[in-house]
């Protein structure tokens, strides 16, 4: 019998990409994938979105504060942290900045408790403080060791030791400390010049104990600077207390003081040297840690003819005392917080992008982002002369010689003389 052919096939349909993704998806491996790997995921990220804006409202700080720290017992000190906590400031990244004054009773013990206290606290943008040299040692590095550090703004310290240095030969900018007043540096070579320009000859150094950390610094930067600069001054004593030494001045030919110290140990200085017998009597030169109204008030005409040197006008000194520097202190800390207020998501994400990035996804406000945002402003003010304006006044920051220490551009000292109960300006 004979066979018949059997049919040949029809042409054959090419599978499709559908087809293909559709057995992907229809695959177990993907289905065992998407329920324990990819839903669980979406499932947390979006709970983590939710907890963190939950955890924000209720955990996160309401406010960061700007801290103005000092020893309120000193009346100048204490008008002085007044106005420098009585600016209005922006918020920053949605959170409001208030200010705040803590009192560290002048005592370099108590001020590293605050300074510790503070670093801990989860709403402190910036400190203002500590006002006094030997205190501010205590405290400062506490802040600047903080994860991040907490940036500051200096008032009337002057030692330039209290902020560390990069390393030799780094490019870098010192950490985020602004100082308003010159540094003592310049201090011991103003006053080395002023006694050579009064044709001293011998020369009594005296240090006062009550704030070491300035006056040491100041002395010894002063005996450096006279015996480098000006060899024909004759530093002929030296001394670390008011006592006068049991030999009588008048036979080492005294004919200038320099007292590094506070207005009280001041006049009790000028006193003795008035005390002393014959008609001529040493005249004095007092450092800025000095210069006080009451030093007029109760040195009366015991003080006439004395002379001081201070970063101030003796114009404005007289009209506001501290209370200027105090609100000096607070138009540029609030225009800080208003110019990182308007740059805070470039400037926090230039500083830390990924855990900005990240806490910004989950809708956290951190304080750290704020102080870091903070620290690159200051960098970037001091690198390119970026003036802050602070009220009337423009204040522009910049780097110290050899240091990369942030100080105001143009801060001097200035000489002053007391001449029947006022401050004049002498040079």
């Amino acid at each position: 019998m004979a066979t018949r052919p059997l049919p040949s096939p029809g042409p054959q349909a090419v599978p499709s990409r559908g087809r293909k993704w559709k057995r992907v998806f229809d695959s177990r491996l993907f289905s065992i994938t998407t329920k324990f790997l990819v839903l669980p995921l979406i499932g947390t990220l979006v709970s983590a979105m939710i907890i963190g804006r939950i955890a924000n409202t209720f955990l996160g700080p309401k406010t960061y504060s700007v801290v103005v720290v000092g020893g309120e017992g000193d009346s100048s000190v204490y008008d002085m942290m007044k106005a420098a906590a009585g600016g209005s400031y922006e918020s920053i990244g949605d959170v409001a900045v208030k200010s705040e004054t803590i009192d560290d009773y002048g005592d370099p013990q108590q001020a590293a408790t605050i300074a510790q206290e503070l670093a801990n606290r989860p709403d402190v943008l910036m400190v203002v403080g500590h006002v006094y040299s030997t205190v501010t040692k205590s405290a400062l590095p506490i802040y600047l060791k903080a994860k991040p550090p907490i940036p500051v703004i200096l008032t009337t310290e002057t030692n330039p030791t209290l902020v560390p240095s990069p390393a030799k030969g780094s490019s870098e900018i010192g950490p985020p400390v602004f100082r308003l007043f010159p540094t003592d540096t310049d201090q011991a070579i103003d006053a080395a010049k002023f006694f050579c320009d009064q044709h001293a000859k011998s020369i009594w150094v005296v240090e006062d104990t009550t704030n070491p950390t300035y006056s040491e610094y100041l002395a010894r930067e002063f005996l450096k600077d006279v015996y480098k600069e000006h060899p024909e001054l004759k530093v002929i004593l030296w001394s670390n207390n008011l006592n006068l030494p049991p030999y009588s001045v008048d036979k080492l030919g005294i004919d200038w003081v320099f007292f590094a110290g506070n207005w009280q140990n001041a006049l009790i200085l000028v006193r003795q040297l008035k005390a002393l017998p014959g008609d001529k009597k040493p005249k004095l030169l007092l450092s800025d840690a000095s210069a006080d109204p009451f030093l007029l008030k109760y040195g009366g005409d015991e003080v006439n003819g004395v002379y001081l040197l201070h970063p101030m006008s003796p114009d404005v000194f007289t009209k506001d005392g501290y209370v200027a520097v105090g609100e000096e202190a607070s138009k540029l800390s609030v225009e800080l917080v208003r110019k990182v207020h308007e740059n805070f998501k470039d400037l926090a994400y230039e500083a830390a992008p990924v855990p900005y990035t990240l806490r910004k996804w989950l809708g956290l406000h951190r304080v750290s982002d704020a102080r870091r945002a903070m620290t690159q402003y200051m960098s970037k003010a001091a690198t390119f002369r970026l003036p802050i304006t602070a009220g009337a006044t423009t204040i522009e920051m910049g780097l110290e010689p050899n240091s990369h220490l942030l100080i105001r551009e143009n801060a001097r000292f200035h000489v002053w003389r007391i001449d029947h109960g006022r401050f004049v300006p002498v040079q």
